[in-house]
């Protein structure tokens, strides 16, 4: 006997969803695999960016050490500077 048009629209569903659920699933793989790659270059990145800050702050502490050794002030005159906490344009506007 062969298959009523009911039967056969239910099994042409059946596999439309299964087709559906599997493209869904092909999907989410995708885009699962896109969000570690993303990541591994987002994290290779601050790595990068980390580097270039420590470089940075030694060349800038570098950059203080010769200042200060070839400052005509004292060690106790810098350090009492730098720990007031007022900026040049604190101590004009004060004496004006």
């Amino acid at each position: 006997m062969l298959p009523s048009v009911a039967e056969k629209e239910k099994k042409d569903m059946a596999r439309m969803r299964r087709s559906s659920e599997q493209t869904l699933e092909y999907k989410i793989e995708q885009a699962e695999a896109k969000v570690a790659k993303t990541r591994e270059a987002h994290e290779k990145a601050v790595d990068e960016l980390k580097k270039l800050y420590d470089i940075r702050k030694a060349y800038q502490r570098d950059e203080l050490l010769k200042a200060m050794k070839n400052s005509s002030r004292s060690y106790e005159e810098i350090l009492a500077f730098i720990t007031s906490g007022e900026t040049s344009e604190d101590e004009q506007n004060r004496t004006e």
